[in-house]
């Protein structure tokens, strides 16, 4: 590895902690092998398992040399509940390795990164990272000059729902929603519907000056959706979605006065104002029998007096 490690070889893998763990506990290992005697050092951690959550799954690193003898690993890590791209600087000559620091996030899934030096050779700038991800990429961007018309594409690469993944999963039915698959009807005849957005030959329109429950929402879908059947080609359907801006929110309507209040009401029928009056019960000749305790007995051979109540108590007075 030019630059880092004195031209050593470094071997990296993925380690699972536990054979046939559900949660799949991965993390990062090196060993690095000495061209001077040809043997390999001691294996020792790249990454460690993050505090909070207590799992993390490390997978596919990829190293490039960076200034100052130090050793850079791209990877692909769930640490924060996506599939995304990290990377975290270890010594070459050893010593404590600092916790890894995200590369890239949000809703896209990101993998499979390969670092390339820069042409000048390591250490001259930041190294180029390679790696394949499911995020659109806008056409426009691609021409030179770049003129940005809003067309998003999609390529392959998308998975199925991760449930840790929140930034992924809070995109649902927006713009660049990454859930959704292009769904092909089960029986012939069968029509799309607008819940249906991501299918081939169709276009979405994102509204989203008003209320998406507001009376006029409902007057311009009506209006709008007979002028794009007639504009647009026949093998074009087109879906309003009606959004609400996220820097418009809804309060009380002018000159309206804000006044909150609540009152409690309960009649009291009757009040108890506690017991008035006391009882009391005689037991004559009674005797009491522990159970518990051993050697207590009811009756005593000595003292033939304690046998005149074994069958029988007077009532209590």
């Amino acid at each position: 590895m030019p630059g880092a490690g004195g031209g050593a070889l470094w071997l990296l893998w993925s380690r699972m902690h536990k054979v046939g763990d559900p949660a799949d506990v991965r993390t990062l290992a090196r060993r690095i092998l000495d061209p001077a005697t040809g043997t390999w050092g001691p294996q020792t951690e790249v990454t460690r398992v993050p505090s909070a959550p207590r799992r993390c799954a490390d997978r596919e690193p990829s190293a490039v040399g960076v200034d100052g003898g130090t050793v850079r690993v791209y990877f692909r890590s769930d640490r924060a509940g996506g599939t995304d791209l990290w990377s975290v600087d270890v010594p070459a000559a050893g010593g404590a390795v600092p916790d890894p620091v995200p590369v890239l996030t949000g809703p896209a899934a990101d993998q499979a990164p390969v670092a390339v030096p820069t042409p000048d050779g390591a250490g001259a700038g930041a190294p180029r990272v390679l790696f394949r991800s499911d995020r659109g990429v806008a056409v426009a961007g691609l021409a030179d000059p770049p003129s940005d018309t809003g067309t998003l594409r999609r390529f392959a690469g998308g998975t199925t729902v991760v449930l840790g993944d929140a930034a992924r999963a809070g995109r649902r039915r927006q713009w660049d929603d990454q859930l959704c698959y292009t769904p092909c009807k089960p029986r012939a005849g069968d029509r799309l519907d607008d819940a249906d957005l991501y299918t081939r030959g169709t276009v979405a329109l994102f509204l989203s000056p008003l209320l998406p429950d507001a009376p006029l929402s409902a007057q311009i879908e009506e209006r709008l959706r007979p002028l794009l059947e007639r504009f647009l080609p026949i093998n074009v359907r087109a879906v309003l979605v009606f959004a609400p801006r996220i820097d418009v929110e809804a309060l009380y309507p002018p000159r309206a006065p804000i006044q909150e209040s609540f009152q409690d009401v309960h009649p009291f029928v009757e009040r108890y104002a506690g017991p008035a009056g006391t009882t009391a019960a005689a037991l004559p000749d009674w005797s009491f029998l522990l159970a518990t305790t051993a050697g207590h007995v009811t009756a005593d051979r000595s003292d033939p007096t304690t046998l005149r109540r074994r069958a029988w108590y007077p009532p209590p007075r």
